[in-house]
């Protein structure tokens, strides 16, 4: 479960004065404790003054210390009536005690080093020396307690702590309800107010947390122009949406139009560059394209396939003596007459200025080729008419067919309708079929 913000400054916040209070109680304990320690020293040491000071009288009455009769009740009275005071006790610089009060726990007072003298349980050890007596350096000693001081300073620090805590429990409480008040609910306003918004309603013009006077207020006014600007780009972004989308279906129509436009004219153009201008006929890059496919389709179905070249006679004669022009017209009458006798599947092409090659398929026998060229022959043969002047052109036609004795290509088929042409021509012959 995802932690609140509100709810990680509490944490944050009840850490942060935790380990602040920690630092001030730890400095404020040693302080303490050393406060304690020296004022448990300087009542120690007025007491051991105040019996230095009535030893110092009865030395002066003339007494010997180890003559001094009642001492002990006066290093136990010492005791009693100074806090913090355990022991007390007169010795002789050997560290032998001559006067002492009642020990606690049946302790001893020895020496450790020369001139030097502490407690064997570790207890604070206030030392003055005496006056010299004869040849003798005398002491008195007194013992504080430890353990009352630390005792004391338990206590204490028991006390500190149950406020400390009361302090940090308060500090926590009033924190939470402070930010619950002051951040989590208009932060929770906040969120609120982006789930609900909606841009076309225009929301949070009159909002509450606009009235406030800090960051939160700062980020409802950014976030109520930011959401203005961003209304008015959606309505700007939607009229150019639909300018856009106009032009698009504009220039797409245009695209269209202009697409279907280049295919005719590339179809124009496909059928121009393979269409020979005066005849109609297919020219010589249109038979490369389709000659071998369909010459191998053929040969691979087993459908019967010719070739017939032609090549017209008196055609040079006609153009130098009557010009280009009836040269011209003649080949445009020729081919108007051959494409109507040709069948439809059928195809003739113009491979030179007077050759000829006629793709015939499926014909039935060599009877039916002969007819074909018999058509062909009439087509040309027929007088044509030129600016008053009679035409007349002569053939002659090669044909080849596939055939199953004779294993050849497209290439070898046209080889062999052009010897069977010239063969024609040769003789004087409308038409000869090759003979392979």
């Amino acid at each position: 479960m995802p932690i609140s913000l509100t709810s990680k400054i509490a944490i944050l916040f009840t850490v942060s004065l935790t380990l602040i209070t920690s630092i001030i109680l730890f400095v404020f304990t040693i302080e303490v404790y050393n406060t304690n320690k020296n004022l448990f020293i300087q009542r120690g040491d007025i007491a051991v003054q105040e019996l230095i000071y009535k030893t110092e009288r009865l030395l002066q009455l003339g007494l010997l210390p180890n003559e001094f009769f009642g001492y002990e009740a006066l290093c136990q009275k010492l005791v009693d009536n100074t806090e913090g005071l355990i022991y007390a006790a007169l010795i002789d610089e050997n560290g032998k005690v001559l006067f002492e009060s009642t020990p606690l726990n049946n302790q001893q007072t020895t020496i450790s080093k020369p001139n030097h003298f502490i407690s064997q349980d570790n207890q604070y050890l206030i030392k003055k020396s005496l006056p010299p007596v004869t040849q003798q350096q005398h002491y008195i000693i007194a013992t504080i307690d430890q353990h009352l001081l630390e005792s004391k300073l338990t206590e204490f620090i028991i006390k500190m702590l149950m406020y400390a805590s009361l302090i940090i429990f308060t500090g926590v409480i009033l924190m939470i309800h402070f930010l619950r008040n002051n951040l989590g609910k208009p932060i929770n306003s906040l969120i609120n107010h982006i789930r609900n918004i909606d841009l076309d309603s225009q929301q949070g013009t009159h909002w509450d947390l606009l009235r406030r006077r800090d960051e939160l207020s700062t980020v409802a006014i950014t976030f109520n122009a930011m959401m203005s600007r961003l209304s008015n780009s959606q309505n700007s972004l939607a009229d150019s949406n639909l300018k856009l989308q106009k032009l698009t279906n504009e220039l797409e129509e245009r695209v269209e139009s202009r697409t279907k436009s280049l295919n005719k004219a590339n179809k124009r153009l496909y059928s121009l560059a393979r269409t020979d201008p005066l005849t109609g006929f297919h020219n010589r890059t249109k038979l490369e394209e389709l000659l071998s496919t369909r010459f191998e389709n053929a040969k691979k179905r087993g459908h019967h396939f010719a070739v017939l070249m032609a090549d017209l006679d008196r055609f040079k004669y006609i153009n130098d003596n009557f010009g280009h022009a009836a040269g011209d017209t003649a080949l445009k009458t020729i081919g108007a007459r051959i494409l109507t006798s040709l069948r439809q599947r059928d195809s003739a092409y113009r491979v030179g200025g007077d050759e000829f090659i006629f793709i015939i398929e499926d014909h039935t026998n060599t009877n039916s080729l002969v007819k074909v060229a018999e058509k062909i022959k009439v087509a040309v043969e027929k007088p044509i008419h030129h600016e008053g002047q009679i035409l007349s052109l002569g053939v002659s036609i090669g044909i080849a067919f596939l055939s199953k004795e004779v294993d050849c290509d497209a290439e070898g088929l046209l080889s062999f309708a052009d010897k069977a042409m010239y063969q024609a021509k040769t003789k004087g012959l409308d038409y000869v079929i090759s003979e392979y």
